[in-house]
């Protein structure tokens, strides 16, 4: 049977991310004296993975009720100052079965990364004495985008001769400066540098079977005509969290023979370059400790029998709106 947990958070308004919301400080205050056992920081408190038959759940829920706090029906709302997570906890055996995966890169960073204007979500490279400094390193991450990878040199070699089916390298772009809009890279990598390069997939994922909330504040079931979404998504349960991807086997199957593969479905803000994640079959974990690479975390996803719903096997959303528009899809 499938257990389920909660995460909550309260958090003070700030005046240095109004955008973010929260708790006007006199209520977040009388939060605090409430529920002393429950602060984590000057400007937040919560629980974080309680199970939902923990007592101090509804002791939680109803204690902000009486205090006057909005209690959001789901993530979307969280600028009221709460935010709720109610998500399915995960056996070990569930996650040792489990089919594919994606990857959390801890290593150095070694690039400035940003993001292309043009709304591809692709990445570029910004020229920095780093790129000589960090010459002979083999990989790195940009920032806390742990999900991408990048390698150079002997690493790009080695991974190349790996045999990965779906496999795809892509060079990335040099600049010298933070493009603008409408501008396009025109730097050539030095001899004395490496380029970057992505590692990325000719295999792209159906749409997850998971409920997503985006940017603009909506939540919707998975439905199969969705459009990438440009302003970005995330899954309704993941937070602080590992998220599962939930994906219909007979689509999976479709797909054929693969070991790398990326989601259909573009996470994060536009505003910071919204992407695809990098998923993978335990082939590629394989080939990773083959080639010698260490510092990956996996992190499991499902393939279902039969379709994940929120609501059914997952958790209840009483708000709910449809889809945003369809986008055209990003070219890489």
């Amino acid at each position: 049977m499938a257990e389920y947990s909660w995460t909550i958070k309260v958090s003070l308004a700030s005046s240095e991310l109004p955008r973010n919301g929260g708790l006007e400080e006199r209520l977040f205050r009388k939060v605090c004296d409430r529920f002393p056992e429950f602060r984590t920081s000057e400007s937040f408190l919560g629980l974080s993975n309680i199970p939902e038959s923990d007592p101090r759940v509804a002791e939680f829920i109803s204690g902000l009720r009486g205090l006057g706090v909005r209690i959001p029906d789901d993530r979307s709302l969280e600028r009221t100052g709460v935010a709720l997570s109610h998500f399915r906890r995960f056996s070990q055996v569930e996650i040792d079965a489990a089919p594919l995966f994606d990857v959390t890169l801890l290593k150095p960073i070694i690039a400035e990364i940003w993001w292309m204007p043009d709304g591809s979500g692709m990445p570029y490279v910004l020229k920095s004495p780093a790129l000589r400094k960090y010459g002979k390193r083999e990989w790195g991450h940009a920032f806390g985008w742990n999900e991408i990878i990048f390698v150079r040199g002997a690493a790009k070699t080695r991974l190349e001769g790996a045999g990965l089916k779906g496999l795809q390298l892509i060079k990335l772009p040099l600049v010298k400066g933070k493009l603008e809009k409408d501008q396009v890279p025109k730097e050539v990598w030095p001899e004395d540098i490496d380029p970057l390069y992505l590692v990325w997939s000719r295999v792209e994922l159906p749409p997850i079977t998971n409920w997503l909330f985006d940017n603009a504040g909506r939540v919707f079931a998975s439905v199969g005509n969705r459009g990438p979404f440009t302003d970005g998504c995330m899954p309704l349960e993941e937070y602080f969290i590992l998220a599962q991807f939930h994906y219909r086997k007979a689509e999976i199957d479709a797909l054929g023979d693969f070991d790398v593969a990326v989601t259909y479905e573009r996470y994060g803000s536009k505003d910071i370059g919204s992407h695809r994640r990098l998923v993978v079959k335990p082939r590629f974990r394989e080939a990773m400790s083959e080639l010698g690479f260490d510092g990956l975390i996996y992190k499991p996803h499902c393939v279902d029998t039969s379709p994940w719903q929120g609501g059914v096997d997952g958790p209840s959303h009483r708000r709910l709106s449809g889809p945003p528009p369809a986008a055209p899809r990003p070219a890489w």
